[in-house]
């Protein structure tokens, strides 16, 4: 479920903006339910039924951004392990990324929904906080993002869902709203329309990788629309140093799992 948040380290900002810094846990919260964890059938301020069947939608788009390949999308980089790409969208922009990784799709997947380790593969996560879990395949949680030189910090809230498509493991993430969970002062609010991470065997290469990870989300980063294309391009820019991270800190886990 890190998918939501790989993708906001590098989001450009409005132009006229509030440039007030303010913490997680500040006074200036206007709710402290975000300090609750929750772990039931049921999550207060949530409407399950309404999120379902916006995932369910979610999920068919998400598989089509998957099977469409990268035609009509511009390469942002191809090497070392690392293929970015993007396109412009009528609603914000796309963001897709591929790299390989030498442990299982189940390995991967149990890694990525470590919360509590993202941090130490995005250092542009401020803070990130469960909400709750409707089971252990279906959570809540809300991610913020440091402010990046003068820009606001962004933020998200989303439900994330573990799955299968194509018969192999993925988790796909959309944006969600409640009342108890307004948009912080002083951060943007992102909208995922759709984000995720899809891992597929293959065939082991020499350098011991056995799963192709696909990263790819659709958002909108709160940018006038003229922006999006510089955007889109900018944050490709900040992924192969991510995936090298997230690679480092996979090989760290396992490693230490063994002692």
């Amino acid at each position: 479920m890190g998918q939501e948040l790989s993708n906001m380290c590098s989001c450009f900002d409005k132009i006229q903006e509030s440039k007030q810094e303010m913490s997680f846990n500040s006074p200036q919260d206007k709710s402290h339910v975000h300090e609750e964890i929750v772990d039931s059938d049921e999550i207060q301020g949530f409407d399950y039924p309404a999120i379902s069947k916006k995932i369910s939608e979610a999920v068919g788009n998400f598989k089509q951004l998957i099977c469409e390949g990268v035609t009509g999308y511009d390469v942002i980089f191809d090497k070392e392990n690392c293929k970015v790409y993007s396109k412009e969208a009528s609603e914000g922009y796309v963001l897709k990324y591929t790299w390989n990784v030498p442990y299982s799709p189940k390995e991967f997947m149990k890694f990525m929904d470590i919360v509590e380790l993202r941090k130490t593969w995005d250092s542009n996560i401020d803070n990130i906080k469960v909400i709750g879990f409707y089971n252990p395949k279906e959570s809540i949680i809300y991610t913020r993002y440091k402010k990046f030189l003068a820009f606001d910090p962004r933020e998200t809230l989303a439900y994330n869902k573990s799955t299968h498509i194509n018969g192999n493991l993925a988790e796909v993430s959309i944006s969600v709203e409640s009342d108890l969970f307004p948009e912080l002062d002083g951060a943007v609010r992102v909208y995922l329309y759709v984000a995720g991470l899809y891992a597929e065997d293959i065939e082991p290469d020499e350098f011991g990788n056995k799963t192709k990870v696909t990263c790819l989300s659709h958002m909108d980063a709160g940018l006038p629309k003229a922006l999006n294309n510089v955007a889109r391009k900018f944050a490709g820019t900040t992924i192969p140093p991510l995936t090298k991270k997230i690679c480092t800190q996979l090989r760290k886990y396992y490693e230490e799992s063994k002692v």
